[in-house]
């Protein structure tokens, strides 16, 4: 009972956090909704007992993206809106696109539900469950799994991130031309 409040508390702040992020005009408060809600999805993984992957996420991304991301918005000096005639005209499709996507993780999530798939090892000790079995996190067998079955993924996300800090680059060097500076 614990871990369905939890998991649903933690759901909930991660969609309201998300509205909040689709439609602020402040790109500071809009990256201070991101680290809430990857905060709260490193509080999912805890909840499923994936210590290591929630750690990995406050330490890469609360750490280092978004750090990286403030960084980027207060050297670029943009703290609000572009002041557009229709600033609503860019959100209508990310709105689209975050409703098809919730409809989409609501079966799933509701797929799974009636599959009794969701287990919460790390509250294991406040159900009622006697049989439980112990499911402890391993870093050394994840490290074993990704540098040989999942190889290839793992050197295509860190080209893909080495792809998106080109393009930040460029866009900053663009934006400051553009501008003058």
């Amino acid at each position: 009972m614990i871990a369905a409040i939890t998991f649903w508390l933690l759901a909930c702040i991660i969609f309201v956090s998300g509205l909040y992020l689709v439609f602020t005009k402040n790109m500071v408060h809009a990256a201070l909704a991101l680290m809430l809600i990857l905060l709260c999805s490193a509080g999912l993984f805890l909840l499923s007992g994936a210590e290591f992957i929630a750690l990995s996420l406050i330490v890469v991304y609360v750490g280092g993206v978004l750090v990286l991301l403030l960084f980027f918005i207060f050297y670029l000096g943009k703290n609000s809106a572009t002041g557009e005639v229709q600033p609503f005209r860019k959100q209508v499709p990310s709105l689209v696109l975050m409703g098809v996507w919730m409809l989409l993780l609501g079966a799933y999530l509701i797929r799974l539900v009636n599959q009794n798939y969701f287990r919460f090892p790390a509250l294991a000790n406040h159900t009622s469950s006697d049989a439980s079995e112990k499911i402890v996190s391993n870093p050394l067998e994840l490290g074993r799994a990704i540098f040989s079955e999942y190889v290839f993924e793992f050197e295509l996300i860190g080209f893909l991130l080495l792809l998106v800090l080109v393009a930040v680059a460029w866009l900053s060097a663009h934006l400051m031309l553009k501008r003058g500076e």
